[in-house]
């Protein structure tokens, strides 16, 4: 998982960069490899994005619950990369969201009440420039910082962080079916664009009650 000096590069970054960012780290000076978490016990089952176990394993996430202040409520979703010990997400193929949203009685999301953040390597999809790149060095903090007017009929606010193992490919797909490139191969590529979507889950979700009188702060 690692580019040479002279390989492909966007933005002055190489497109996979993992061993580097992983030997400038403290997870290398401690002497904590690549294979204590994607090989543990010597097994090898490759764990990464697609595995939620070891995704939790690898960031620690704290909900600040919800709040009234000057009239509006308030919360917050704290998100640490604290065991990955490389970028979280390392690669340009997955997007971690990080969303907080009101429902009303039905789960239903409310409009106007949902804030989110992406930590992903957002490039284009025939790789031509880098769009954003937000992801979390080893040890950085992402903090999702909630403040809008309660809604009538919201019963809960929803703290939630989903990750899309294949967004890129995903990206990729639809893309190719938009600009109809793919007459021939069209069924297949749908097909991967549907397996794409299905690899996304959640990794940690928490329901907060509002009551009608939400605990107010200075």
């Amino acid at each position: 998982h690692q580019f040479d000096a002279d390989g492909f590069a966007l933005n002055g970054k190489m497109l996979e960069n993992t061993y580097e960012e992983w030997r400038a780290s403290r997870h290398a000076r401690e002497g904590r490899t690549c294979k204590s978490c994607h090989m543990p016990d010597r097994r090898h089952l490759w764990r990464g994005i697609h595995d939620p176990e070891i995704v939790r394993a690898g960031v620690t996430i704290e909900v600040q619950s919800p709040a009234m202040k000057a009239g509006r409520l308030v919360a917050g979703l704290r998100l640490a990369n604290t065991g990955t010990g490389h970028a979280f997400p390392t690669y340009v193929t997955p997007r971690v969201e990080m969303e907080i949203f009101q429902v009303d009685a039905a789960s239903k999301l409310l409009e106007g009440t949902r804030v989110v953040r992406a930590l992903v390597r957002h490039v284009a999809p025939d790789l031509s420039r880098e769009i954003a790149d937000t992801r979390l060095p080893p040890d950085a903090i992402a903090m999702l910082n909630y403040q809008r007017a309660a809604n009538p009929k919201a019963i809960y606010l929803v703290f939630r962080v989903r990750v899309e193992p294949d967004a890129f490919y995903a990206a990729f797909y639809r893309d190719m079916l938009k600009r109809g490139e793919t007459r021939a191969g069209r069924k297949l590529i749908e097909q991967a664009l549907v397996a794409a979507n299905a690899s996304s889950y959640i990794l940690m979700e928490r329901r907060e009650p509002l009551a009608t009188k939400t605990r107010a702060v200075p």
